[in-house]
């Protein structure tokens, strides 16, 4: 038996109690990939309202889970069939009218001609979502679903045993490799933000290096530099772009105009360049909400460097996330000043999926004590490599050596599941108690 929960908050308890009862409960974020009979909405979610008339049209069954007593004037008139608790035990298929006893239609949730193919297919087919029937709020965070989805697996990637071989030069005519199927695929977050609590970590060495892997697998990538005042994106590569986030904030109503401010490297990905002098663009709340929802709407995956200062817009940017990755060296400072931003970051709401990357690691230091010196799980660990900085002070990414196969390595283990596909999805991601 199989429930769609849509945009569930903190409901981990209440959900294994209905998987310990045999139900198949499926975490939705997005109301275009809800399909089915019936839908339970999360009234800690503020918007949830907004969307109850989206899977009427769909002629779903919709209840709401709520912690506090709705008044039944408040839900029945919007198209709630009802309300129910965390503590509550209902049954579900009473929910359910169907005249027919078949296993297919016993089923809550069915999947149509609509739903992702289980057939493989690249990833770059993923660039023309599924049109979506609800009219999006103006301040909503296109979360994804939180279980099995999350980044890690039982163990962080942390060696592999061939790395990536060639240059870009060899590789720039061939065509995107492996199919992977849609639902390993959608593993790949639609907005991944870095962040570190002190300057020279290699935040956007990693987010340059992520995205390449990604555009070489066929994905539309982008990364938004949002350090508006020390923006290193571009200037890393080498580049010195035309048109920047200035540009795309002053016309992004304008469709052409806003695609001719993403800059497409050599090595497949987009970058928007941050301003080319510090200290001109302020940008403001809904400014930023609309530049991260035009570049989910061209791309496949949005990833953000933000800045060392954190303020509201920083703050905003990582809501905006889906997985929030800390970067961090072994330095002391590093290490301490990332400790100190935990208050700030566990107000972040949406709150992403959180872990770190320990970057340039000189010596390997046991999972134990990494996880003593920081409160988060941890991801992956990056060695130091002198063919990153090699690579970098030419403009480039580094194709060979173990700082690029170990962020080849998780890619392909966690978010295309290659190499683990024996064994169950369950045991291969899971997930973390929230700080």
């Amino acid at each position: 038996m199989r429930l769609v929960l849509f945009r569930p908050r903190h409901r981990e308890e209440w959900i294994d109690r209905l998987r310990e009862k045999g139900w198949v409960v499926r975490v939705l974020h997005e109301a275009h990939k809800v399909r089915g009979k019936l839908v339970v909405l999360d009234a800690a979610d503020a918007s949830w309202e907004k969307f109850v008339p989206v899977f009427v049209r769909k002629k779903m069954t919709v209840l709401l889970l709520s912690d506090e007593n709705i008044p039944k004037e408040k839900w029945a008139t919007i198209g709630i069939s009802n309300v129910i608790t965390p503590t509550d035990e209902p049954d579900f298929e009473a929910y359910v009218s169907s005249p027919s006893t078949s296993r297919e239609s016993s089923l809550l949730f069915e999947e149509d001609e609509n739903m992702e193919p289980d057939d493989p297919v690249p990833l770059s087919q993923r660039a023309q979502k599924a049109p979506s029937e609800e009219v999006i709020p103006q301040n909503e965070q296109h979360e994804q679903e939180k279980f099995p989805r999350f980044i890690l697996g039982h163990e962080p990637v942390s060696s592999v045993s061939t790395p990536p071989s060639g240059s870009w030069a060899e590789k720039k005519n061939e065509t995107p490799v492996p199919s992977v199927s849609a639902e390993l695929a959608q593993y790949v977050p639609s907005v991944l933000a870095a962040y570190a609590a002190k300057g020279g970590v290699g935040t956007t060495t990693f987010l340059l290096h992520l995205a390449a892997k990604l555009a070489r697998e066929g994905g539309r990538v982008c990364i938004l530099d949002l350090d508006l005042m020390h923006g290193s994106v571009a200037s890393t590569l080498q580049l010195q772009p035309k048109k920047t986030i200035a540009d795309l904030v002053r016309r992004i109503e304008d469709v052409k105009a806003s695609q001719a401010c993403l800059l497409k490297t050599v090595m497949g990905f987009f970058i928007v360049a941050a301003p080319a002098q510090a200290g001109t663009l302020v940008l403001e709340r809904e400014q930023l909400i609309a530049v991260v929802r035009f570049l989910k709407s061209e791309m496949d995956t949005v990833l953000i460097d933000t800045p060392v200062h954190f303020d509201s817009i920083t703050k905003l940017a990582l809501e905006q996330a889906e997985q929030l990755w800390l970067m961090t060296t072994d330095e002391p400072a590093s290490i301490r000043n990332l400790g100190r931003m935990k208050p700030f970051l566990s107000a972040l709401y949406p709150s992403p999926d959180t872990a770190v990357v320990w970057s340039r690691m000189r010596e390997k230091i046991p999972k134990d004590r990494l996880r003593e010196l920081l409160p988060w799980p941890y991801a992956l660990d990056l060695p130091e490599d002198e063919a990153v900085g090699e690579a970098v002070r030419r403009g480039e990414c580094a194709t060979k050596g173990p700082y690029a196969a170990r962020i080849h390595a998780f890619v392909d283990r966690y978010w295309f599941g290659r190499g683990i596909l024996e064994e169950p999805r369950w045991n291969r991601f899971f997930r973390f108690k929230r700080f």
